[in-house]
This record gives structure tokens, sequence and C-alpha cells, in this order.
């Protein structure tokens, strides 16, 4: 019906409006434009809006009669609304006034009372006529005066203001609750916020050294406190949230963010880029995915600028973005995917959003006999906590399932054979067989499917999973810059890597010592790998780990003493290109090249293993090989274990 009504309705009208427009020019009428007022006639689906100057007014409604109902379109007059000023006033009382015998203003009002027009009061009154003098909604856009466009915007944000408290009154799951408004109540906003920039800049408008990312208007202004107040209610605080908390949850998930709308670093953007796309100047699609991925590098670092300076340190494992996909992004009809509202509460609040998990008056007490701090940090350091069931939930339910679905779609091991992942296997040592240096393994079998792998040369290859502590802060002396943080994180990781490559804990060890470098030294001659995997409390994954998962080099090699000699080819082995690593690309371009269904782990939300192959994009990898992620695994075990007007605007 919309080919029709463009090819068969609007073309025809469009080309004889031309038509009077280049007449007019050969009678000395250049009109507004300088083309004898050319009517600009647009249409989507079926909504059309046209330009039309006051002497077509009645020509276009005739023409448009004669031409609509021969091709099944009907004109729905008490839809078509008639823009005649922006300023509050109508013209036609000064056009009559200027020149009486003028015709325009009698047939404008005619045009008014007979196709824009309203019920009247009652169902025998005849329909009263519609003349708007403020503005009007152009696609869900507000067209008009700054006036009409803030009365529309108040409107909008009201609308989601009561949207969000329908979810806070009528869903009881917090994890629901946050995915519904993050996806659907303020999606309502965005496509306003260049119409923001549009009715709200001066031309003189300076921002101040903040740079674009630093715009606020009304409209930003009300989006950002709608969803301040939601995350306030959401998470039953007493007070609003810092500025740092709120950073993290406008942060991109692919940076370890919540991917909730940041309006500010969108409003010039879409001003922009519209402006550009609407003149034939730009892009859009290319420019808005580079400012996109600007803007959330720029969010990135105000997360580290707002944030506190004795919690900065903790800033690399919390923008873990596989610990943001969880909590927000996942599939809510896989049940396993849904966290309590009581581990959801403290995996957002008192976790990724870095808020304190208790008042100071309240905090338990450790083991050890000391308070336990606000932040829960204490939890990780003391050696009086044992952190055993976190440690095995993220091996069994958080690697293990995944990894196996992981690895046959990679080809490393065999998809058709029944050879699993297996966890806490004993008779590795003939001289301690109860003694389980693998917390996880597996069989290689590299080269097969799409693997580009060389040929293993090991009959296992498997990892002994640490949970470790978060870094600790920065020395004074040391610049507080995104680098240095990083850098002293993967420095925390390392440490727990060393220490795993040279000592056993006890659980490990059986009634009969024997030395790590003893159990390296016998893997070693039968030809097995072990790899040693970190995870903060936060959920970061130390080098090896994401060495094997994305293919990241170790920043600075580990090293040994000459006392050390198999823990120092362990760790060589390990970073050799026979052993496995890059398996998320791996199993990406696997399948990439022999999709078996649309969508990978059969939701829209699981897309294929990879999407990308930058090291620093883990969040479009970790949980998307498998529904049940080790990313979820950690977050539910986290330390919670415990203008000008043109004359005439037609809308049809």
């Amino acid at each position: 019906m919309s080919s029709y009504l463009v090819s068969d309705v609007l073309e025809p009208l469009q080309n004889s409006l031309n038509q009077r427009a280049a007449d007019r020019v050969l009678h000395g009428d250049l009109g507004d434009d300088g083309l004898g007022s050319v009517t600009i006639i647009t249409a989507f689906v079926d909504d059309s809006t046209k330009v039309v100057p006051l002497v077509d007014i009645a020509y276009f409604f005739r023409e448009l009669a004669k031409l609509a109902p021969q091709r099944g379109c009907q004109l729905n007059r008490f839809k078509t609304r008639i823009l005649t000023s922006t300023n509050g006033t109508s013209p036609l009382p000064s056009i009559r006034l200027t020149n009486p015998s003028l015709a325009d203003a009698d047939e404008l009002q005619a045009a008014i009372n007979t196709y824009s027009v309203t019920a009247g009061p009652s169902p025998t009154d005849p329909p009263i006529g519609v003349e708007l003098l403020e503005g009007c909604r152009l696609l869900g856009a507000p067209i008009g005066s700054p006036k009409f466009a803030q009365q529309f915007f108040n409107e909008r944000i009201l609308a989601a203001i009561i949207d969000a408290n329908k979810l806070t009154e009528t869903v009881p799951d917090l994890q629901t609750r946050l995915r519904l408004f993050a996806q659907c109540t303020v999606q309502k906003i965005p496509h306003l916020l260049g119409y923001d920039v549009l009715h709200h800049l001066p031309l003189g408008y300076n921002l101040g050294g903040v740079g674009w990312e630093g715009w606020q208007g009304p409209l930003i202004d009300a989006t950002n406190s709608l969803i301040s107040t939601f995350l306030k209610n959401l998470l039953s605080l007493d007070s609003s949230l810092p500025a740092h908390s709120i950073f993290i949850a406008q942060g991109s998930l692919n940076l370890g963010g919540l991917g909730i709308l940041r309006p500010s670093a969108r409003a010039i953007p879409d001003f922009v880029l519209t402006m550009g796309t609407a003149t034939k100047s730009a892009s859009r699609t290319t420019a808005h995915s580079r400012l996109r991925m600007h803007s959330s590098h720029t969010t990135a670092g105000l997360i580290y600028n707002e944030t506190p300076s004795h919690l900065r340190h903790l800033l690399p494992g919390v923008l873990s973005p596989h610990m943001s996909y969880p909590l927000i992004h996942m599939c809510r009809s896989n049940p396993s995917h849904r966290l309590s509202n009581s581990d959801f509460t403290i995996s957002l609040v008192k976790r990724k959003l870095l808020l304190p998990l208790h008042l100071p008056q309240s905090a338990p007490k450790c083991k050890c006999g000391k308070s336990h701090d606000i932040y829960g940090l204490h939890h990780f350091r003391c050696q009086r906590n044992s952190k055993t069931i976190v440690h095995n939930y993220i091996t069994t339910y958080g690697l293990r399932k995944p990894l196996q679905d992981v690895l046959r779609t990679a080809g490393i091991i065999d998809p058709s054979s029944t050879s699993t992942i297996s966890t806490e296997v004993t008779s590795h040592i003939p001289n301690q067989p109860g003694l389980r240096p693998f917390d996880i393994e597996w069989q290689p079998q590299h080269g097969l499917g799409n693997s580009n792998l060389p040929p293993s040369p090991f009959a296992i290859v498997g990892a002994d999973v640490t949970i470790t502590h978060d870094p600790e802060p920065l020395p004074p002396a040391v610049r507080p810059d995104i680098s240095n943080f990083t850098a002293n994180a993967v420095r925390c990781h390392q440490d727990a890597e060393r220490r795993k490559f040279t000592t056993m804990s006890n659980s490990t060890v059986t009634t009969n010592s024997v030395s790590r470098e003893d159990v390296l030294g016998v893997l070693h001659s039968d030809h097995k790998l072990l790899q040693m995997w970190a995870i903060c409390p936060h959920g970061g994954l130390g080098p090896m780990l994401r060495k094997f998962l994305l293919n990241d080099n170790p920043h600075p090699a580990l090293t040994f003493s000459d006392r050390r000699p198999h823990a120092t080819t362990m760790y060589r082995q390990s970073n050799q290109s026979y052993s496995p690593h890059g398996v998320l690309p791996l199993a990406d371009s696997s399948w990439k090249s022999n999709k078996l269904r649309k969508f990978y782990g059969h939701s829209y939300t699981l897309p294929p293993p990879p999407l990308s192959t930058s090291s620093n994009n883990l969040a479009s990898r970790a949980p998307k090989p498998s529904p049940t992620t080790f990313g979820a695994a950690l977050t539910s075990n986290a330390p919670s274990a415990q203008p000008r007007a043109l004359p005439v605007l037609l809308l049809v």
C-alpha cells in the first residue's frame, strides 16, 4: 500500500505542485525559497508530511481527493493536522488584514475545518477544525517552538517515570526489573536526545572545555534523574548513587559497565549525524559507530576520575565485561540465568557499582577476629576464610560446561566423541594417587574442524584455578592513570599464578607431602600441561587465562629461580604455539563457517562465541559460548557467598 501511495498518488501530486511553483517564477513570484515556493512532500509507510505554500492549499486537497480514492487510499481527517505557526498565534487574521481580497486565508480556514478536525463535544455536533499553532510531533519527535518541545519532553519523561514506577511496583524480580528498564523503559528516550540539542543549543554556546559529551540540556538532566532514581529504588538505598556508580552503570557492556543509556554522550552525535545525513554529508552508520566507541572509552575515563581514590585500584576487576553480561543482558527465559534478589543486589550494588555492603557500625566479624570492611575486601585477603565453595562452583558450573561447548566448536576436542572436560581427577601422580593437580582437564585433539592450532604434544591439558585477592592500592608516587591501575591488577594476578607454580594448597596435598616442583616434573614427563588460571573477587581474569581464552600475551613473562626448572618449563610450554590459546576466536571462526542454527545458544542475546578478536573485548566472548557462563557463576559467588517556519505543515 505504501508503494502505491508514493508512486501513484504522491509522486504525481508533487510533479503538479512543482509545475505550479515554476509557473509562479515565470510570472515574477519567487516565493519564500527563490523557486516559487516549492512544496515538499515526504512519506514514511502510510504517514505523510508536506510543507505547502498558502496559494496551493486548496489545489493540494482537491488533487489529493481525486488521486487517493482511485488507489484505495482514504484521508483520515481526524488524524490529519495543519500547522500554520510556531509562535502560538494564527496567521489568518494578519493575512486578512494585510490583503482582505486575498482568498488564501479563506481557503486555508476551509481546509482546516474540512481536513484537520476533531470530534465535537457530542455525537450530534459537527467536527471542530484544529489549527496547530505551537508545533507537532513528526515521527515521534517534536517539531515547533522551544516551548512546545519542552512540553513534549516533559510528557515523554513523565510517561517513562510512570513506566519505571510500574516496574518497581509490579516486578518483584530485581534482575528482570533492571533488564526491562534498560531495554524497554529508558529506550523510549534516545530518539529525542538530538532534539534536546536542536531546541536548546544557543548559537554562542560554549561547552567550557568539557567536550561534546558534556552537553547538559533539560532532557539530559531529566533522563539522568530517571536513571538515578530507578537504581536507587531498585537497590532500596536511602540516598542517591554516587557519581562513579552512575558512570559504571552507564558504561558500555564491552568495557565492563552495565550498558544503560548515558544521554549526555548521545545527544550531540545524534544531532550532528542526523543533520549530516539530512544534507547527505555523512555516513550515519560508520560515523555513529566511531562516536559510540569513542564515547565508551571516555566514559571509562570518567569512571576512574569520579571513583574515590581509595577504590580506584579495584576498577580493572570491577570493569570486567564478562561480569556485566550476566547481570543485565543474558536471556531471561533460561532459569539458570536468573539470580535471586539477594544475590543480584549484592552482585550489582555491593560489587559492580562499588557501593558499601553494609554500614560501618553493622560490619560483621571475620573468623580472624577483625571486622569486615564495608566493601568486602578483607574477606578474600584473610587466610582464615575458605574459598573452596566459590572455587568449586566456578570450576564446575562456570568453566566446565561452557568450555566443553567452546572447545568442541573450536575443534580442540572431538565433538562426536563422548570425551568431556573433567574436574578434580586423581591418579596423575603415581606415588600420590589421591593428588588432584588439575581442577579442570581434557584430552586435546587439535586440528579438528577449522582449528588452526598445531598438533598438540600433550596427553592432557588442564588448569589449576585460584581465587586471588584484589590488588593493593597504587603507591602515592605512581601516577594514577588507567594504564598504571591495569598494570597493578596484572601484577596481582601474576603473583597468584607464580604462587600456584611454586606452592600447593593444603586441600591439594595428601598426607605424604609432595612439592609442587615434583608434581610439575611428573606431569611434564607424562606429557601433561598444567596452566594456572587466576580470577580476582570482582571477576578479573589473569594473563594465563586471558591468553587461553583470547590469545592475550602476558604483559611481562613470569620468571622463576634456578631451583624451579619444572615450573619454568611448564610455564614456557603454556606459551608455545602448540598449547591451546585463543580458543574463543577459534570457536567464533568455526561457528561462522558452519552455522547449524541462527543463534549460538538459541537466543539473540547469545550470538556466536566471540564477535570480535579484540583482546580488550572480553564481553563479546566470555558469556556467549554457553547459556551457563563462567561470568554468571563468578557473579553469583562474589563475596556474597557470604528555524524559520514555512507557510503550512500538513501531517497526514
